[in-house]
């Protein structure tokens, strides 16, 4: 189970633009926290990004363009 200070922690310090390997390093080495815990965070971070980008994608807005008001006619030949 992902330990949700944790979690908040990390996003966080992303937020702040610090990077995943400097965050990484920092919980394991400074902060005591096992190599597993601070992976699997990030990998439910991960996770979650794609599926916000995947989520992002399917409820973009579609473009359209304006309809003339007469249809356009084909010149014969």
């Amino acid at each position: 189970m992902i330990n949700q200070d944790l979690l908040f922690y990390v996003k966080a310090e992303q937020k702040r633009g610090v990077d995943r390997e400097r965050i990484r390093q920092t919980l394991i080495k400074e902060g005591g926290w096992q190599i597993a815990d601070v992976d699997a965070v990030f990998s439910v971070i991960v996770d979650s990004d794609k599926k916000a980008v995947a989520t992002e994608a399917v409820v973009a807005p579609v473009e359209r363009k304006p309809q003339a008001s007469a249809p356009l006619r084909v010149a014969e030949t």
